[in-house]
């Protein structure tokens, strides 16, 4: 099952800080993508294909709420994979080997 995080950002006291938890958000939507990206591979090996579509697109609104304006060309580059692979679910769905 995919986990959904919730995480907790305290208001920040300066620059340092605000850099601080800017990384720490950028490491955390790294794990939710790599998480999402082994439910993604259990569940269509498992044949649940449907599932492996949903979990991507879960962790593209999670990532998209901790940076609803990313710029940073490494949350892009994250971003960018992962609509991939819905583009690739949509693709097989439309060619009807889903």
């Amino acid at each position: 099952m995919f986990k959904v995080y919730h995480p907790e950002w305290t208001d920040a006291t300066g620059e340092l800080d605000m850099a601080i938890d800017k990384e720490h958000k950028k490491v955390l939507a790294v794990a939710i993508a790599n998480q999402s990206l082994k439910v993604m591979a259990e569940s269509f090996e498992a044949g649940d294909h449907d599932r492996a579509e949903a979990v991507i697109r879960e962790s593209m609104e999670q990532i998209n709420q901790l940076f609803p304006n990313a710029k940073s060309e490494e949350l892009l580059a994250v971003m960018k994979r992962l609509t991939e692979y819905v583009e690739a679910f949509e693709t097989l769905k439309s060619i009807k080997q889903y």
